[in-house]
């Protein structure tokens, strides 16, 4: 790691140092590691000029959420200033870029599993659909905490209670009429969960959902080597 360099935050902001920048890809955000005088490491995003509704989007969606929350996935928001959020830290130990991961060979927990598509549910339930939501998005910690982060394109009210959860946009991507801003990424197509998540949780998307416990365990071992074969397929 390069050595630590004095970030200013803007008015109002926590003050501290920047450790690491954790941005992906930056097009509409910067996001970086913090640490606070105190040693407390946080996580510092800030939106760049024309990204104001992503902004007020990711800010109310983690609020909003947060109030109901029953599986603890959502980071409390530390400070809100006009361009930038603050939450906690959550030193993520999944790995999901290593090469066993992006080949189908290692699996996300199935414990994080079923917290991540049972709190989706819980949202999509409550009128959300959450649409930029990946196995990148999803961070779990040594302890057992669980994250869900980048909620930018998370729209309370666009869930169609005639819809069941499988069938949501969350799950399967933005429908063409979507009425609201959407990035390419996460328009709808055939296969979406099998290119996006079936290779981290090496089960069907109906066994995700609706298996016990110790039936997933069974069929990962089953269908992990098919849903591999497809997903090198589709690439």
């Amino acid at each position: 790691m390069s050595a630590i360099t004095t970030y200013r935050l803007p008015p109002g902001g926590v003050p501290g140092h920047v450790v690491a920048e954790l941005t992906m890809v930056g097009h509409r955000a910067a996001t970086h590691l913090i640490r606070t005088p105190s040693g407390e490491l946080v996580v510092h995003k800030r939106f760049q000029r024309g990204c104001e509704a992503n902004f007020q989007r990711e800010v109310a969606a983690l609020r909003s959420l947060k109030q109901i929350d029953l599986y603890d996935v959502i980071p409390p928001v530390l400070e809100v200033g006009n361009d930038f959020f603050i939450i906690p830290y959550y030193a993520d130990v999944l790995r999901k870029n290593t090469l066993l991961y992006r080949c189908g060979f290692r699996l996300m927990p199935l414990r994080v599993v079923r917290r991540v598509f049972n709190a989706l549910g819980h949202f999509y339930a409550h009128g959300y659909e959450i649409l930029e939501m990946y196995p990148h998005h999803v961070l779990a910690d040594a302890t057992g905490k669980v994250a869900l982060i980048d909620l930018e394109y998370a729209y309370p009210g666009a869930a169609d209670p005639r819809v069941p959860y499988e069938h949501s946009q969350t799950i399967h991507g933005a429908l063409p009429d979507f009425p609201d801003d959407v990035p390419r990424s996460v328009m709808y197509y055939p296969g979406r969960y099998e290119w996006y998540w079936g290779l981290y949780t090496g089960l069907p998307l109906a066994s995700v959902l609706h298996d016990p416990a110790w039936l997933q365990r069974t069929k990962r071992a089953v269908f992990t080597p098919w849903l591999l074969s497809r997903a090198v397929w589709r690439r």
